[in-house]
């Protein structure tokens, strides 16, 4: 937490501008692997990082890829549900944007693009720190490991509620998304005994979820706050679902040690 103020604290005086803390989110991304693997220098030198942050190994794949399907599926559902949803309750309308059949092609490029920074977080969150919290199970593991994400994130979006590029409604319903989108990202984590489908999962966050709803519905962000809140609290029933899916998947899976 300390790092993320000390990165925002400019933006919060207004020395710096929104602009700048976007260029360091691909840095910034990278910061909990780079300390979480200096620790393991220190202090658990006689095991493998790798294998700790279930980085590897990636054998057996079959497991690595159905969940990373499952993921896929999962997140490629949820934003269309969603907002299907949405037009459906009088919260959105249909509003196809003159970009949107032309980015599609390019999503899954960014997919992979953004799995980059993806894969900095998620080797520490999903990978190393799930790893360490394995004895408290699955629930608890991912309720403490998706709110230290969700905290981690709210400096920056302080920072971004100062500068007027949000509004403090969304901030909170930014980190409530945070912290239940962790237990999917765990359980894929659970299922597949490896933090790849993880990376995948947060990758699609970024991409996926964020094409579909800027492309294909009116925005909810300038909307008055009872349709703002009805949007946001119909989301999280959709997210609740996926969580209660990926939870039985996880509880019928014999072996759940991460």
């Amino acid at each position: 937490m300390a790092l993320p103020t000390l990165v925002a604290v400019p933006m919060l005086l207004g020395v710096l501008d929104s602009a700048v803390l976007g260029m360091l989110t691909p840095v910034m991304a990278w910061v909990p692997t780079v300390i979480l693997f200096g620790l393991h220098r220190l202090n658990r030198r006689d095991e493998s990082f790798l294998n700790v942050a279930a980085i590897k190994p990636v054998r057996p794949v079959r497991p690595i890829i159905v969940t990373s399907l499952f993921v896929i599926v999962a997140l490629c559902v949820l934003p269309v549900l969603t907002e299907a949803l949405a037009v459906l309750f009088g919260l959105k309308s249909v509003a196809v944007s003159s970009d949107a059949w032309a980015l599609l092609p390019a999503i899954p490029l960014f997919v992979l693009a953004y799995a980059v920074l993806a894969a900095g977080e998620e080797f520490a969150w999903r990978g190393y720190i799930q790893t360490l919290l394995a004895p408290w199970g699955y629930w608890r593991s991912s309720a403490a490991i998706g709110a230290f994400w969700s905290l981690w994130h709210i400096p920056f979006s302080i920072g971004y509620v100062v500068s007027g590029d949000m509004l403090v409604r969304d901030l909170v319903s930014t980190s409530v998304n945070l912290f239940l989108a962790a237990f999917v990202l765990s359980g894929v984590r659970y299922l597949s005994a490896s933090v790849w489908p993880a990376v995948v999962g947060h990758s699609l966050f970024n991409t996926v979820l964020v094409f579909v709803y800027s492309n294909f519905t009116t925005t909810i962000g300038s909307s008055a706050d009872m349709t703002f809140w009805a949007y946001t609290g119909m989301s999280w029933l959709v997210w609740l679902v996926l969580i209660a899916i990926t939870a039985q998947a996880v509880r019928r899976r014999t072996q759940v040690t991460p």
